[in-house]
């Protein structure tokens, strides 16, 4: 079956802004997210109950959270030992990653 100028062009399509992201330092994930973590996207204000389901809403509170979590007033109020999304911060011994922890994956990221 040969490939349709249609397809070709999404390809290209697809490939350009592929190139263009990698060129401004802008990665594309797929990210696991669960029930918990959806709820506690909605008591943050960052997710409203009707979005819960649809999935480029999920991903646009996550890229604010993202946000939150990165500026420096987030940083300086986690080293306080402030809570982030109802979990206490608590800086991540050598080498630990806890899940049970959403803060301390991301900051462990950014202290390297």
């Amino acid at each position: 079956m040969e490939p349709t100028a249609d397809h070709a062009s999404k390809v290209t399509t697809r490939v350009r802004l592929h190139r263009q992201r990698k060129r401004e330092g802008i990665r594309v994930i797929k990210v696991q997210v669960f029930n918990d973590e959806i709820a506690a996207l909605i008591a943050q204000g960052l997710l409203s109950e009707e979005d819960q389901t649809e999935g480029s809403a999920i991903a646009h509170a996550i890229e604010r959270l993202i946000e939150e979590v990165t500026s420096t007033d987030w940083v300086t109020r986690a080293v306080a030992g402030a809570s982030v999304l109802g979990a206490q911060f608590r800086p991540p011994a050598e080498g630990e990653v806890s899940a049970s922890q959403p803060a301390t994956a991301l900051a462990q990221i950014i202290r390297r």
